[in-house]
């Protein structure tokens, strides 16, 4: 088989709109293509011995790779961003391009590429070892077109294994401990376990926070004044405070309710419904003198870590009119919940009176607060 000289890698990173082109041109000279997709967060061996397989399948190899925002390994992942996991990719002279997935599973770049073949890992080999259970509609859209799925062999290892125990996110006693949790207890036992709790009522308590993330890199010039100086790329809003961790919550619970405060004059809120689950009964007390917390960070492109915040919040104290509407609504409800979750960031939300009424009227009282 006959390859095709491999460009350089900044053009073998492209869009979907470029790799429907690319690939519309690669079928139109006759020539077969592999498709490869996953985080590739730590490259290690096995995916070596993958891609040379997947490259040996056919004349073109794409990798796709799911975007940051899409990653559900766990907190801290994925360690690298999209951009220097793209461009890692693509200085591998086997790869011949490179694209990221704004999307969660690979079926919507399978149907795009209609790659002759599916690669995966032989980890992969058995439906029943892939606890998201993506393997099955991946093959369901590769067959929809004829395509193949291939299973590669060679030295298989987890890059999550390999992240935990070489990068963890947590410190040394917490991970002591999930080292010895997970010895003591396993898959099926934890299963039981949020099978007990799937029947509860959560209520959860404190201040809805909007986190605005705006992506930069640092100019290779200095500027006049004594000062960083950053390029600006793109923002990104997303539900932070209780809206989080009440999308967490409805993974689990029977319900999910939030009493929470927001500024009355909030354009940025309603624009993320798509992002708060829909399962959340969310009762927003509003607050004329105050914006909804706003929290914005700058953040590093190259190294994924934040370089600036700023905030924008009310110092001053509740009003009492609205420390009163919550206070009134917790009480009415409070009695309906199992579990009740006080999330307190530090912006004014908890009063003596709400607090006196939640440790004295919750059936089981769950406390998060910030160091501030």
């Amino acid at each position: 088989m006959m390859k095709i000289k491999k460009r350089d890698e900044v053009n073998k990173i492209c869009s979907e709109i470029e790799i429907a082109k690319f690939v519309t041109e690669i079928r139109e000279s006759g020539r077969s293509i592999a498709l490869c997709h996953g985080v590739f967060d730590l490259l290690h061996p096995g995916h070596f011995q993958h891609f040379k397989e997947a490259s040996d399948l056919s004349d073109i190899l794409v990798v796709s790779i799911t975007a940051d925002a899409f990653v559900n390994k766990g907190p801290g992942r994925p360690i690298f961003s999209q951009e220097i996991r793209a461009k890692t990719l693509a200085s591998l002279e086997m790869v011949d391009y490179v694209i990221v997935s704004d999307n969660s599973t690979a079926e919507k770049v399978i149907h795009l590429i209609k790659p002759d073949y599916y690669v995966k890992g032989s980890d992969y080999l058995s439906p029943k070892d892939d606890v998201t259970g993506m393997i099955m509609k991946e093959r369901s859209a590769v067959e929809s077109y004829g395509g193949e799925i291939h299973f590669t062999g060679g030295l298989t290892s987890s890059s999550s294994s390999l992240i935990n125990r070489y990068y963890p996110s947590v410190d040394a006693p917490t991970q002591k401990w999930l080292n010895e949790f997970k010895g003591a207890h396993g898959y099926e036992a934890v299963l039981n376990s949020l099978e007990r709790i799937s029947n509860l009522k959560v209520l959860i308590l404190g201040e809805t926070i909007i986190d605005q993330y705006t992506f930069c890199s640092p100019l290779s010039k200095s500027s006049k004044d004594p000062i960083l100086a950053f390029h600006q790329h793109d923002t990104s809003y997303f539900p932070g405070g209780v809206l989080a961790i009440a999308n967490s919550s409805c993974a689990w619970a029977s319900k999910t309710k939030v009493i929470t405060f927001s500024g009355t004059e909030d354009k940025i809120l309603p624009t993320l419904i798509d992002k708060i689950d829909s399962n959340i009964d969310c009762e927003y007390i509003l607050a004329d003198d105050r914006p909804t917390i706003l929290k914005h960070r700058y953040v590093d492109v190259a190294s994924n870590t934040r370089v600036f915040e700023y905030y924008d919040f009310s110092n001053l104290e509740l009003a009492k009119e609205i420390s009163n509407k919550l206070l009134s609504s917790i009480s009415t409800q409070i009695g309906h919940f199992d579990l009740v979750v006080a999330a307190d960031y530090g912006h004014g939300y908890f009063s003596n009176s709400i607090i006196s009424l939640i440790e004295t009227k919750s059936k089981f009282l769950g406390i998060n607060t910030q160091a501030n």
